[in-house]
């Protein structure tokens, strides 16, 4: 059976937050909630999403459905939102890998980045069963973090690729993730304080 593929977004989201699940749905009134539980107002809500909060309303209570455009702008939204974020990750864990850094491991299709040609990764585990974990530091995991908080995946992204092409030479780059995971410790190491 082949592994599923994850899209970077939702693999960077459920590592950070230890195995949650992007809140992405065809249910708009549970979106809606998950935005209400973190703290947004429908008024705070509608004003994101460039709507009116009549219309939101509608849309919370079934009333009306939105059209596929703006059901893309609830997902969106949702998946964005620094307040939903924040909430999803443990302020306990947040602050551990702030101070101690993070070991990480992931399987994916890993390449390098090489100037002016197209990107020929092939299937490979960082961290696997024969493999250390890589361990980034406290100042790369903030940079991850602080991206990640604010609602800018590709930013995190790119800081996650950074860290990782630290410990490459010619950078790293990757594509098609199966799995992706910050650990506390590997084989009772733990970062240093």
């Amino acid at each position: 059976m082949a592994k599923k593929i994850k899209d970077k977004d939702s693999a960077l989201f459920g590592a950070i937050t230890r195995g949650k699940k992007h809140p992405k749905s065809d249910d708009v009134g549970g979106m809606l909630s998950t935005l209400k539980g973190a703290g947004l107002s429908l008024k705070a809500i509608a004003k994101r999403m460039g709507k009116g909060e009549s219309t939101v309303r509608n849309w919370f209570s079934g009333k009306s459905k939105p059209k596929p455009e703006n059901l893309k702008k609830i997902q969106e939204t949702v998946t964005k939102a620094p307040e939903v974020r924040q909430q999803s990750l443990s302020p306990l864990r947040e602050q551990r890998m702030r101070n101690q850094g993070s070991y990480f491991r992931m399987s994916a299709k890993i390449g390098s980045k090489s100037p002016g040609s197209g990107f020929n990764g092939r299937e490979r585990t960082i961290g696997g069963d024969a493999d250390k974990p890589i361990y980034l530091e406290p100042d790369q995991i903030s940079a991850i973090l602080d991206a990640y908080n604010n609602g800018d995946d590709a930013a995190a992204m790119q800081a996650l690729e950074d860290a990782l092409g630290d410990q490459y030479y010619g950078g790293i780059r990757f594509e098609d993730v199966t799995s992706m995971e910050f650990i506390r410790d590997y084989g009772g190491e733990r970062p240093e304080m």
